[in-house]
């Protein structure tokens, strides 16, 4: 009995081999035909859901200086300067509706993380320029509602919070604050002989970190390494790695790659986190003379075995 050959004009052995590639262009076309939705859908550039969209503008009674999205879904914001007391409002993204939730003090020049259970605890405030408030506020997106915690051991005015992987939050910055007279006085160039504590949500005490005292800017750039310590990414040029645990500790991490300095050209840190373990930074500094902005990017890797800079080649606009 013959067998069937779909192709009898070639060998037996050349016969295989077309058969085999038969066969990878049918499973190809089968896995093309799969995803090619899914790719005519992403490439869509008018599709709402993809790319975003433009809203009409909103006119708000106030100017959100301070703004963040809570467990809830809402968003809490509120302003800055004298119209900071009573100006806290919940924006509902769904309904646009604009809620006013008022809180007697001044939270303008806070800072502020989100503990484990959703709710927002903030540290300072702001009573004039380089002088905030001891303050620590517990906003509660359950009952939209603020309380007011024990103080804290020093004033803090541009601080940073960080919670940390045991819940806690660390409050870094802020204290002690020396001014930089010189022009253009920008705050963010100003010095806080800093003095960090650490809250626990469970005890409801704080733990003053006596050994990681150190000099650094207003509002610095942390972040919460894998090693457990906290990194301070920026926005000065030496970095540094704090330990929260006991009586805290700092060592100096990677110096930045940033060579700007003040004036003319004023630097402005980015950051964000890329990965656990790694952070990306950005600095953007203007040049009055020139007319034009300069952003270089870096990212870098603090993970036990890597601690170092990568830099990318900086765009101007």
């Amino acid at each position: 009995m013959g067998s069937l050959r779909l192709f009898p004009d070639l060998p037996v052995g050349r016969q295989g081999k077309r058969l085999e590639l038969v066969r990878r262009l049918a499973i190809f076309a089968c896995v093309f035909a799969a995803l090619l939705p899914v790719v005519s859908a992403h490439g869509d550039s008018t599709d709402p859901a993809t790319v975003g969209q433009w809203g009409p503008v909103m006119q708000w009674p106030l100017v959100a200086v301070h703004a963040n999205l809570l467990s809830n879904g809402q968003v809490l914001v509120w302003d800055g300067f004298e119209a900071g007391p009573n100006s806290e409002r919940l924006f509902d993204p769904n309904t646009l509706a604009l809620t006013p939730r008022p809180y007697a003090r001044n939270l303008f020049c806070s800072g502020y993380a989100q503990l484990a259970d959703g709710k927002l605890f903030i540290a300072g405030g702001h009573v004039t320029v380089n002088n905030g408030l001891k303050d620590a506020t517990l906003w509660d997106p359950a009952t939209n509602t603020a309380q007011r915690l024990p103080d804290l051991t020093n004033s803090r005015w541009y601080p940073t919070v960080t919670t940390l992987s045991d819940g806690r939050v660390m409050v870094f910055s802020g204290d002690n604050i020396e001014s930089d007279d010189s022009p253009p006085g920008n705050p963010l160039s100003f010095v806080s002989h800093t003095l960090p504590e650490v809250y626990n949500p469970n005890t409801n005490s704080y733990t003053q970190l006596t050994g990681a005292r150190v000099d650094t800017p207003l509002y610095p750039l942390m972040f919460a390494a894998p090693d457990g310590r906290v990194f301070q990414a920026g926005p000065d040029r030496q970095t540094h790695f704090v330990t929260t645990s006991g009586t805290g500790a700092v060592v100096n991490g990677p110096p930045t790659r940033s060579s700007r300095t003040p004036p003319p050209c004023m630097p402005q840190g980015r950051s964000s986190r890329r990965a656990p373990g790694r952070t990306r930074l950005s600095r953007t500094a203007r040049s009055p003379a020139a007319q034009r902005s300069s952003t270089s990017t870096s990212r870098t890797q603090h993970g036990a075995k890597s601690r170092q800079w990568l830099s990318r080649a900086p765009t101007t606009r």
